[in-house]
């Protein structure tokens, strides 16, 4: 039986460091609670009290699967005593997996940093009122879940929500990440969803990328993008990955790539 263990609690006896300590495993959820079904001894690890705060904020999730799809990407507002800081997010994003699917995160990350800086110096309506179409006029960034893969392993699912100024070019984009966790430090972030879309008639494009994590650690990633230049014809390409979570990393199962397909647009 997959047992999960409670992430802030597991962290607090851990920051004293080089002990073993018994801690609380929190089991399903039944008739609508929690029970607790047992208890584990682990060994503990070093974590700095920043990163203890930041997983305080991050409610823990129960069931596996654990799925990033469409539903969940569709992000209204959040307020922002719900979102992460810049020093949250900059903790979070450590040693981006290389793929094609994170190729923009640097950009996407750039300018949520300059509009929590904005927002922080209060002068976000200067900031507005200088804008030019194409310009990201909001990017927020707030928390999803914990998932407990095991003793030794999280992911911490957090997302990000950003558009441009409401003009042509525009586009918006509402993004799920993960970051692993690995024995007290963060050892690997990655894309876990993707909601995005983008214009400038006639061309237009949009993506979407949904996973799926299961409690061994296996991530299965879909891609779906469909892209227009003229108007006229649509080009679809689907991709489909496997990852395998192996001592705090990533690891490429399977890759599968299938030709872009085209069709007209009706008029």
């Amino acid at each position: 039986m997959h047992k999960t263990y409670s992430l802030a609690g597991f962290f607090a006896v851990a920051s004293m460091a080089f002990i073993s300590s018994t801690m609380t495993s929190c089991g399903s959820k039944a008739d609508g609670k929690e029970k607790t079904d047992s208890t584990s001894t682990a060994a503990a690890y070093t974590i700095s009290p920043e990163l203890q705060s930041l997983i305080a904020k991050i409610r823990q999730f129960q069931e596996w699967p654990y799925k990033v799809d469409t539903t969940l990407l569709k992000i209204e507002d959040k307020v922002m005593e719900d979102s992460l800081s810049s020093a949250d997010v900059k903790m979070l994003s450590v040693n981006w997996l290389k793929h094609d699917l994170t190729d923009e995160v640097e950009v996407e990350l750039s300018d949520y940093y300059k509009i929590d800086s904005v927002h922080r110096a209060g002068a976000y309506k200067e900031y507005c009122e200088a804008l030019e179409p194409g310009n990201t006029q909001t990017s927020v960034a707030y928390p999803l879940a914990s998932l407990n893969v095991d003793k030794d392993t999280w992911v911490l699912v957090w997302a990000l929500r950003a558009s441009s100024f409401p003009a042509c070019p525009h586009f918006s984009l509402n993004n799920a990440y993960g970051s692993v966790i690995y024995k007290g430090e963060v050892t690997q972030s990655f894309k876990m969803g993707e909601n995005m879309s983008a214009g400038d008639p006639p061309s237009h494009m949009d993506r979407f990328v949904t996973s799926s994590i299961n409690e061994k650690g296996l991530l299965t990633l879909d891609v779906v993008e469909n892209s227009t230049y003229d108007g006229e014809e649509m080009s679809t390409v689907n991709e489909h990955y496997e990852f395998q979570l192996v001592n705090g990393k990533l690891k490429m199962k399977k890759e599968e790539k299938k030709k872009p397909v085209t069709s007209k647009i009706p008029q």
